[in-house]
């Protein structure tokens, strides 16, 4: 004979956990920038042999100013944060005196 079953509508009800799987993973920027350069040293060897203009002038050019466009808009974003804080700061000073 089974012992009876309490209802869920009572919520006394015990849930198994739920299992957990992790698996870590591991990026390093530095080895993958490694990675690219050496690629791009190598078509650029690959081209002076053939003696022909290298087919990739455009992407690198387009990679270049991406980096460099980017870091100048975290910089500004950077400057805005830190003027909203000066003026919360002396907001909330100014409404405690």
């Amino acid at each position: 004979m089974q012992a009876p079953r309490i209802p869920k509508m009572f919520g006394i009800y015990t849930k198994k956990p739920s299992q957990f799987e992790y698996t870590p993973r591991y990026y390093d920027e530095r080895k993958e920038k490694l990675d690219k350069r050496v690629a791009q040293i190598k078509k650029e060897v690959e081209n002076e042999k053939n003696n022909s203009q290298p087919a990739d002038v455009k992407s690198s050019i387009n990679e270049n100013w991406g980096a460099t466009y980017r870091n100048r808009n975290t910089n500004t974003i950077n400057k805005r944060v830190i003027i909203y804080l000066v003026v919360l700061l002396g907001l909330t000073y100014y409404l405690i005196h």
